[in-house]
């Protein structure tokens, strides 16, 4: 239990941890998306953790606690091989993966280059404000190469003033410089103030050059087909009303492709919807888990 790290195939270092019973019956994997760290889920986890469940939270390569890779390592491809060495080393029996944005993308590379270990290992996935096609609309017609910038650049120049003291006046302050790469980044009427400059954090944690590094790779994601691998499987799609990032018609797309599937659509609540409405997000994570 606690922390851990795990050397991948191609040596990179990446930090996880365990909360919950050693002795949980079902093992809920937690997986975040681009530019941010594993603290996105701080709500969830908590209180999957005190339902009876172990939890596994982790820092993609290049993000939070995990080391950078060589560049060209930075591809959602490695991610999901990443998370299945993370899979079979570190994890027995079965398992609820949840993959936001990034690491839904993720989940369905796992999907496609690991299609027994899916079989034989998911209880239960969960695909949190992601998509199966590159080509979505994104942030002002951008795409989701130029949609992830946006919020990474927003989120990256707010997390370095945020890290000095008294600026949160400055940062205020600067509203309508910022607003829009906050909004992207963080959207909700109810976010908190804590969990709009934890996204900040996260994005300066994660640098610039990881995250140029992972932009050809999201842009060339084409993986509606992989999706199949997860027919049968109990299944949550879920979504913010207002994510600028990954459009809501892409949600749709995934679920029109997993049938008997939950559909979950948070009014007001953005691209990071897990901290925008985190009882929502965390209730429908603990439904989830509880039928596997």
């Amino acid at each position: 239990m606690g922390e851990f790290w795990h050397t991948t195939g191609d040596g990179v270092r990446l930090w996880g941890r365990f909360s919950g019973p050693e002795t949980g019956a079902v093992t809920v994997v937690l997986t975040h998306g681009y530019a941010q760290a594993h603290q996105c889920w701080h709500a969830q986890a908590e209180a999957l953790a005190a339902a009876g469940f172990r939890v596994l939270v982790w820092d993609l390569r290049g993000h939070g606690e995990s080391a950078n890779p060589d560049l060209l390592g930075c591809t959602i491809e490695r991610v999901a091989d990443d998370l299945a060495e993370l899979m079979m080393v570190h994890t027995t029996g079965p398992l609820v993966l949840v993959g936001h944005s990034m690491g839904g993308m993720a989940l369905m590379a796992l999907a496609e280059r690991h299609p027994r270990l899916v079989a034989d290992r998911v209880g239960a996935v969960a695909f949190v404000a992601t998509s199966a096609n590159g080509d979505g609309l994104g942030f002002l017609g951008l795409g989701l190469r130029g949609a992830h910038l946006v919020q990474a650049g927003g989120a990256w120049v707010f997390g370095r003033l945020a890290r000095h003291r008294n600026s949160w006046r400055l940062v205020s302050g600067l509203g309508p410089v910022l607003s829009a790469g906050l909004w992207v980044s963080c959207c909700g009427w109810r976010t908190s103030r804590t969990d709009v400059r934890l996204t900040g954090e996260m994005a300066g944690q994660a640098g610039f050059a990881t995250m140029a590094a992972f932009l050809p790779s999201l842009s060339t994601h084409h993986r509606e087909p992989a999706l199949a691998v997860y027919h049968g499987v109990p299944s949550l799609v879920l979504n913010g009303s207002l994510d600028l990032v990954v459009p809501p018609k892409d949600s749709e797309a995934i679920a029109h492709r997993l049938p008997g599937c939950r559909r979950v659509v948070v009014p007001r609540a953005g691209h990071n919807v897990m901290m925008a409405a985190p009882r929502r997000v965390r209730d429908e994570l603990l439904a989830l888990a509880r039928r596997v």
